[in-house]
């Protein structure tokens, strides 16, 4: 079964194209292997606007292999002119091919600059990489009978005497080349932005898959569009508004830009679930672990059975000297409001200089009562929304 993106579309309830498009999504979840990754449009584009999200094209198609399949699904009738192939929206009639070509060269374009974008020294070849793009034409409720004058070639595409086929055709179509997992992960993170996804921490349990939600004008969206020289951030929001989203988000930005991540929170639960959904190069920890850790690389022992354990803990971390590979681009702090004042600076001194550092807390879940620690300087972001 095919991983799909965003989730939660077998509870639409829709009509029309939107359906056809619904239906055409439980196909491919059935027919693909579990290897391949589907991103979709029909969640709020096309209930809403009638746009799709990627311009014209409805279904985009990650196959192991990290090649790339585009789906332009044309549900109804369709017109075989002598200029091609036309769809009618409304009193307009728009020419299939041309909507596909400009659909592939937008991709294209977005792709070539965001690789661009992760690598600032990369060479003006590498800059301009494009993706390994097919595409197919998929009419369910039509038959083409002039294919010779569509304007596309007729492998690419599959019509209402095919529509049962479609899932081999696409797998026949990506077939070639051996699986490649670290580009298929960099497809997968550039279509999630295109998609403006993040996980949505609260829904992930044993059972279900990860649910991903379209944060528009939420944290995870707005918050990290602000610049600020040195990049101080303290984000005080209720609960539910999306902290650890954003920490979330803001850990995948620094995977792609390349920059080493700390994420500090007070909680050992917190610090166990993000640490299974964070990026893989983030280091995920509560302030104890770090501080635990930190002693042990440098040969101290802490002892758990002497009188108050975690103070002297604490003490002896914001006393040595910690090693380079404690040495962070970007250190994000959650659950702010739990912290002790004389563990800012014990954190902040593995920030590399140039580095981020975003403090995220609730003053609402203050549980222990502490005195809200003093962040001179640091410019401040309040969310009471839920």
């Amino acid at each position: 079964m095919a991983i799909i993106h965003p989730s939660g579309w077998r509870e639409l309830s829709a009509l029309g194209a939107a359906q056809r498009e619904i239906e055409t999504l439980e196909q491919l979840s059935r027919q693909l292997p579990d290897s391949y990754t589907v991103f979709h449009g029909v969640h709020w584009t096309r209930l809403q606007n009638g746009f799709s999200v990627y311009g014209e094209v409805d279904f985009v198609v990650i196959a192991p292999n990290a090649r790339v399949l585009l789906i332009e699904q044309k549900s109804g009738f369709l017109q075989e002119t002598a200029d091609g192939l036309m769809k009618t929206y409304g009193t307009h009639k728009k020419s299939v091919a041309a909507q596909i070509a400009r659909s592939i060269e937008g991709l294209q374009s977005r792709y070539a600059q965001g690789q661009g974008a992760m690598q600032p020294q990369a060479s003006t070849q590498q800059s301009g990489r494009r993706m390994n793009l097919e595409y197919i034409l998929y009419c369910p409720d039509y038959r083409i009978t002039q294919p010779h004058i569509a304007g596309l070639e007729a492998q690419h595409i599959v019509d209402a005497t095919r529509r049962d086929q479609l899932a081999r055709i696409i797998q026949n179509a990506l077939a070639a080349g051996p699986d490649n997992p670290a580009e298929t992960a960099n497809l997968c993170r550039f279509f999630s932005g295109l998609l403006e996804l993040t996980p949505e921490l609260g829904a992930v349990s044993e059972q279900a898959r990860t649910l991903y939600s379209r944060l528009s004008g939420g944290l995870a969206t707005w918050a990290r569009q602000i610049e600020l020289d040195p990049f101080r951030l303290r984000v005080i929001g209720t609960a539910g508004s999306g902290k650890t989203q954003l920490a979330l988000a803001a850990l995948h930005d620094a995977e792609a830009a390349g920059r080493r991540a700390l994420y500090v929170c007070f909680n050992r639960p917190l610090a166990d679930h993000l640490a299974q959904v964070a990026p893989a190069s983030a280091s995920v920890l509560s302030y104890h672990q770090l501080c635990d850790q930190v002693l042990r690389e440098l040969g101290h022992l802490p002892d758990f059975s002497g009188r108050e354990p975690f103070r002297v803990l604490e003490q002896r971390f914001a006393e040595c000297v910690p090693g380079e590979r404690w040495q962070f681009d970007e250190i994000i702090v959650d659950e702010g409001q739990n912290f002790a004042q004389d563990w800012v600076p014990a954190l902040l001194r593995l920030l590399r200089p140039g580095g981020r550092a975003w403090w995220l807390e609730d003053p609402m879940q203050n549980l222990y009562q502490r005195p809200s620690v003093q962040l001179p300087g640091w410019a401040v972001l309040r969310s009471n929304t839920n």
